[in-house]
């Protein structure tokens, strides 16, 4: 779990970047120097133009993907209150061993509690926005619970109750299920909406 959330951030992170030099770059003068070797420049033409060859593609795919989101997101309705974030952050933290471990890896990462938050905002509505999608029955419920008994024991000696994890259990299937769900759902959308892609 631990290293799902740090691939997460780490994405979140190179995604940003690429962003800021890309606009920044856009904003400034192309032949602005950004090094230099010996007598030899590299402008921010040519470092602007090496990130959407390499990158490009990569980063403008997800943006299309989030403003679909987004905009099915408002369609909807779909909001999540402060409490929902709060509990997030505290399953994050006692991931990480703690609150002081938590804060020296956003540390690490450059990325602030801010930062944290809305990223776990916008993961709550996607899943509330998704969950319609995917399909649990009691059967797969049961039959995980009992392969993974020994997730739900608290307390040694003490068999866990199904019924008593059955919330847990669906939680946990949900999320395995999602990135399935999201892929065919995106593709969906791609056919559904209006998308031009302007540097293929």
């Amino acid at each position: 779990m631990k290293k799902r959330t740090n691939r997460s951030v780490g994405r979140i992170i190179l995604f940003s970047l690429l962003l800021l030099v890309i606009l920044t770059t856009t904003a400034c003068s192309n032949k602005e120097i950004v090094a230099r070797v010996n007598d030899q420049v590299i402008t921010k033409e040519e470092l602007y133009q090496l990130l959407v060859d390499q990158y490009g593609s990569q980063v403008l795919d997800s943006l299309i993907a989030d403003k679909i989101m987004d905009m099915e997101i408002q369609k909807q309705n779909i909001a999540v209150n402060e409490g929902d974030i709060e509990n997030e952050i505290n399953k994050i933290i006692a991931e990480y061993g703690g609150e002081e471990e938590f804060n020296q890896v956003m540390e690490m990462y450059g990325y602030s509690l801010t930062d944290v938050k809305k990223n776990i905002e916008m993961n709550l509505k996607v899943k509330k926005l998704l969950e319609q999608e995917v399909s649990i029955t009691e059967e797969e419920m049961q039959s995980y619970f009992e392969e993974n008994k020994e997730m739900f024991t608290e307390e040694e000696n003490e068999e866990a109750s199904y019924e008593e994890n059955k919330d847990k259990v669906r939680d946990i299937l949900v999320e395995q299920k999602l990135p399935a769900a999201y892929e065919t759902w995106l593709q969906a959308k791609y056919n559904e909406y209006k998308i031009e892609n302007m540097i293929e």
